[in-house]
């Protein structure tokens, strides 16, 4: 008795130990294989023209570095030109639309110089606005006073330090599209005293406009800790 139960025993274990290993064979059997197509990019870049590239010049190194905001990587010479003052990298953009003339760079370059000090101020709008927490922005009536004031805005003491354009290709493979733009990137900076003033004058300015804004009255009494607090770096313009 004994020993049918325990033969009885060996063959239930070794059927199931059977369909197990069928059963796992199956899974391994029927598993997909992973297919590893590379990825295709179909969007290339080069950059197609720049600056002096007629007369065999380089893309200088600072406008590589000003793009990227590296302060570190200004040459030396424009590191010491910019010590202890308060300076900008501005990187401005537009699409060429006619590539047998240079009137979109022109337009690009004057749009640049025309409006840097607007994109200085739109930088004094998102300080303030940041310090905030974006009740300014999100108040109707303190954001159209704040693009007001910042398409009107005026300073003094900027000088342009530096200046270059490139021009760089886009192509799309997949749709056949290819789009010039330029870019112009320049570095402007002033005295560290005279950016503060017109910092805090400036932000006093958009705040007095909306007296009855408590949010407007407390940027008021705070314009020359805000003004201090600012960074330079890269703005853009686009």
């Amino acid at each position: 008795m004994k020993k049918t139960v325990l033969l009885n025993c060996i063959v239930g274990l070794s059927l199931a130990m059977f369909v197990a290993g069928c059963a796992s064979t199956s899974k391994t059997e029927a598993a997909p294989q992973q297919s590893k197509v590379p990825v295709q990019k179909t969007v290339s870049r080069e950059t197609i023209d720049w600056k002096g590239a007629g007369l065999g010049a380089e893309i200088p190194g600072w406008a590589v570095a000003a793009t990227e905001d590296d302060f570190e990587g200004l040459s030396a010479d424009l590191r010491k030109r910019l010590d202890g003052k308060f300076y900008i990298f501005i990187s401005t953009e537009r699409v060429r639309k006619n590539t047998d003339s240079t009137k979109d760079l022109k337009m690009a370059q004057e749009a640049a110089a025309a409006n840097y000090m607007v994109t200085i101020a739109r930088s004094l709008n998102a300080a303030v606005d940041a310090r905030f927490s974006g009740v300014l922005s999100a108040n109707e009536d303190t954001q159209k006073t704040l693009v007001a004031t910042a398409a009107n805005a005026r300073f003094s003491g900027f000088s342009r330090i530096a200046d270059t354009w490139v021009l760089q290709r886009v192509t799309d493979s997949k749709t056949n599209q290819v789009t010039d733009t330029y870019t112009i990137v320049q570095i402007y900076a002033c005295d560290q005293a005279l950016w503060q003033e017109q910092a805090a004058n400036y932000i006093r300015e958009f705040a007095n406009k909306n007296p009855d804004s408590d949010d407007m009255k407390k940027a008021a009494a705070m314009a020359d800790d805000i003004a201090a607090s600012i960074k330079p770096g890269r703005i853009s313009s686009n």
